[in-house]
């Protein structure tokens, strides 16, 4: 039997089953070959064996799901894969990856295998194909086994494989049609302006969307610039000017880092949310109707504690709360949020771009602290050094190619020193295995399959203190 993909979409219905499971779940996060393909998410709970390999004639489902065998298969028309590349094997509750005798190797983080007990977040690298294996991730109880991005995604910056993420993402299809103030939390550059147009969008307001860079704003100016003023209101008002409230007359109002505003305009901004009025210095009062959307990284529950933001304004400027995770929590994510950014900075008309194996290598393996913003400038700066239309690690930024995970990726026929670094790629694998052990050797070494006294020369050769990672 086999079993049901379902597509992404924005759910409007009204009733939704939000009970969550926690279940392990694999995710075919990118075909580096073609990087536009949408990727799946696969709930594990039922399942004693996955086997992966290339691919046969025009087979065009990327995976088969066998119930009453509990197998999910994966066949990918990567031409790197070996006809029967790879298993992973329940063994309580662990999963184990195994490399089938494949031509062209496994890899996972970075590090060649050929065995290795799989931990969350763990990047399995398989041909030009990338997996990313969480053991414990929410699930809730109306969301199918096997999920899709839909091919036709028509809300920018809401696709993602998190279940978690995308029922959130499809409540806020619902509240955007509403007049409910949206708040969106996160990091620097999550794209929490991306999802503050997917509202205005999603709104069908025929106003226009009207971004606000708060922290932008001179406070001596802060009156003027968004509650506007009349000519003669003070020195230099040589003529009327609206504001910027006021041109989201209509639309939609995104205030951006709202914390960064000052204490006396909030109240004033405040009464403009009561009242639907806005007065502009010199002037007289006017009606306005606008959508409003906030955003900060801030932690705003501090600053009210510390009176530096108003309490009052947050609970009306909070009506629905998203929050974004960093990009390093969203490595599942990252081949659709990879596709959607080559579409955005290549022309429509230019050919398909591929991502090398090894760029797509090191694109996972990097932590991203700037997050999306940071991997659009690297992918900028990529597609103008890189010559045709492949992706290489060559072209990637430094900060990239010069870390010691990424120089195992490197070109064979590249300047790397094979044995230098597979030692970099070891001590890595070692560190976060240290770390998930709490520093226990004997349970370092079950993972790795090795003897302990292995491990300790590797210790010592390395200069790693194991003491360091032990639980306190």
């Amino acid at each position: 039997m086999t079993g049901q993909t379902v597509t992404a979409t924005l759910h409007t219905s009204s009733e939704r089953d939000d009970e969550l499971r926690w279940l392990p779940q694999l995710f075919c996060a990118l075909e580096a070959g073609d990087p536009s393909r949408p990727g799946s998410r696969h709930a594990l709970d039922d399942i004693e064996e996955i086997r992966f390999g290339r691919a046969q004639g025009g087979q065009l489902d990327r995976h088969h799901r066998e119930l009453a065998a509990r197998r999910l298969e994966f066949r990918i028309a990567d031409r790197w894969l070996s006809s029967e590349h790879a298993r992973i094997s329940r063994r309580g509750d662990e999963h184990v990856f195994v490399d089938l005798g494949s031509k062209n190797g496994s890899r996972i983080n970075g590090l060649p295998v050929t065995s290795a007990v799989l931990g969350d977040g763990d990047v399995i690298e398989l041909g030009q194909t990338m997996f990313v294996f969480r053991a414990s991730a929410g699930l809730p109880g109306s969301e199918a086994r096997d999920f899709a991005v839909a091919a036709d995604q028509t809300v920018p910056g809401l696709a993602t494989l998190q279940a978690v993420l995308s029922a959130r993402f499809s409540d806020l299809g619902r509240i955007a049609a509403t007049d409910v103030p949206v708040a969106v939390l996160g990091e620097t550059g999550t794209g929490k302006e991306l999802v503050a147009r997917a509202v205005h969008e999603m709104s069908r307001r025929k106003g226009g969307f009207i971004a606000v860079n708060c922290g932008a704003i001179p406070k001596d100016l802060a009156a003027s610039e968004l509650f506007g003023h009349r000519r003669g209101s003070f020195t230099g008002a040589s003529a009327d000017k609206p504001g910027l409230i006021a041109s989201a007359d209509r639309g939609t109002l995104f205030l951006d880092e709202i914390g960064e505003l000052p204490l006396d305009q909030q109240v004033v901004l405040l009464r403009v949310l009561q009242d639907h009025r806005v007065t502009p210095v010199g002037g007289t009062d006017r009606d306005v109707d606008f959508r409003l959307v906030v955003a900060t990284n801030r932690d705003l529950a501090s600053a009210i504690a510390a009176r530096q933001f108003r309490d009052d304004l947050w609970a009306r400027a909070s009506g629905f709360v998203v929050r974004l995770p960093p990009l390093r929590e969203r490595r599942e994510d990252l081949g659709l949020i990879l596709a959607t950014l080559l579409a955005r900075l290549r022309p429509p008309s230019a050919p398909p771009m591929l991502i090398r194996s090894d760029a797509a290598s090191a694109l996972f393996r990097y932590a991203w602290p700037l997050n999306i913003r940071e991997l659009e400038q690297a992918l900028r700066s990529a597609l103008a050094l890189c010559q045709g239309d492949a992706l290489t690690l060559a072209s990637l930024p430094q900060t990239l190619r010069g870390s010691p995970a990424c120089a195992a990726a490197a070109e064979p026929d590249g300047d790397a020193d094979p044995a230098l670094a597979l030692d970099a790629l070891r001590q890595q694998h070692l560190c976060k295995l240290l770390e998930r052990a709490g520093g226990n050797l004997s349970e370092v070494a079950r993972l790795m399959g090795k003897h302990r006294t292995q491990i300790q020369r590797w210790l010592k050769r390395y200069g790693i203190d194991p003491e360091r990672y032990r639980l306190p």
